[in-house]
């Protein structure tokens, strides 16, 4: 139906109109067109004798809406936990609003988490700290929330949160100086993992990490696109409470040759399985040390992609004895060529290796058949190796 409005009054958000309306019809939007479009500017209220109502759709009224609409989908999600213990988010927009109504459920059973790329910032994790409800909470997402030092501190002195073993803080503002006030956290006992790729940490903010004693039971350690150095790195190994640590990301983290010298004397490690070193210029001389280690008898997974490691390094690399179940190598861009990869073939103890990534080394036809003819490798499928 339509017809004319007959009076808007402001004052009172309303405007009436000749329309003819029936029952039911209360809730309906009412809208005017302009060329191809139509807008709508009002709910419909009221029906009178001469003239029927609508509640003028205002940019307040419109907020107010808008607000219900993202903490219904809260409470939608909140609905959901009955049947599962995840609660996430996806493409849904969430602000302090809906945290403080979140906060709100007790949702006892909560086990995971996921608040990642919502950029709640530091007052939305400080709202979130203040829980005492979800005593079962075992992963935290919190990857890229621009959160900053507040936010750090209001997190560290959860107490609650005893179950927690998974804690992901990707992508923030956290620093030596945030590092050192998580590091302090002494509730989390249970923590397995823990990612703070991309977070601006220094050597500083590793030794902080290291003193914590209380996560023992730490078992994935990711500082990946920081800047701890040679420093930083000399301070990881000489850790020793984290005797449970199976992998070890550090990509893009400048370590340099005096970093992996240290990092390759660790004898505490004995249950690593993966090691990431990605880019660190550690060269021919960083590769020596890492080949001379004999603790890391687990080790299955390790990336030395983009190093300059040469032939010397390939040479090296290749009489290690200690790494009998490598299962995946990782070598690209190292300036192998075929020199480099004749003193890798003539590796003997790596029996089990299924993944050989060679490329990026400028290895000819002449390098190739020399890899073929080593008798040791005899799971490395040709699907498994990669030139």
């Amino acid at each position: 139906m339509e017809g004319n409005a007959s009076s808007i009054k402001q004052k009172e958000a309303a405007f009436h109109y000749v329309i003819d309306t029936g029952a039911g019809q209360s809730g309906s939007g009412v809208w005017y067109q302009e060329g191809e479009d139509y807008y709508v500017c009002g709910v419909h209220v009221e029906g009178g004798r001469t003239a029927n109502k609508a509640t003028l759709l205002t940019k307040e009224s419109y907020e107010r809406i808008y607000k219900w609409i993202r903490q219904a989908n809260v409470s939608d999600y909140v609905v959901k936990l009955k049947d599962h213990k995840k609660l996430e988010f996806k493409d849904h927009k969430v602000d302090l609003d809906c945290l403080k109504l979140l906060m709100k459920y007790n949702l006892d059973g909560l086990r995971i988490l996921d608040l990642g790329g919502k950029e709640i910032g530091s007052p939305g994790v400080t709202l979130l700290a203040k829980n005492t409800s979800w005593t079962e909470l075992s992963e935290l997402n919190l990857n890229n929330n621009n959160i900053d030092l507040e936010g750090i501190k209001a997190l560290a002195q959860n107490t609650a949160w005893r179950s927690l073993e998974k804690l992901s803080l990707n992508v923030n503002k956290i620093g030596a100086e945030g590092a050192e006030i998580l590091a302090k956290n002494t509730s989390w006992v249970g923590l397995t993992e823990l990612h703070l790729n991309m977070n601006n940490i220094d050597a500083e903010g590793v030794k902080a990490l290291v003193k914590n004693t209380s996560w023992e039971n730490l078992s994935k350690l990711s500082l990946n696109g920081n800047k701890i150095g040679s420093e930083g790195a000399k301070a990881l190994a000489e850790n020793a409470p984290w005797k449970n640590l199976c992998t070890l990301n550090l990509q893009l983290n400048q370590i340099g040759v005096e970093g992996m010298k240290a990092l390759a004397g660790n004898n505490s490690w004995g249950k690593l399985k993966k090691l990431d070193l990605y880019k660190n210029n550690i060269g021919a001389e960083g590769a020596k040390y890492l080949a001379g280690n004999a603790s890391w008898v687990n080790l299955e997974e390790l990336n030395l992609n983009n190093n300059s490691i040469g032939i010397e390094g390939a040479r090296a690399l290749a009489e290690n004895a200690s790494w009998v179940k490598l299962e995946k190598l990782e070598l690209n861009s190292n300036g192998f060529e075929n020199e480099g990869v004749r003193e890798l073939a003539k590796n003997i103890s790596w029996g089990n290796l299924a993944e050989l990534d060679l490329t990026g080394n400028n290895i000819t036809t002449e390098g190739i058949i020399v890899l073929a003819r080593n008798a040791c490798w005899k799971k490395l499928p040709e699907t498994g190796l990669r030139i």
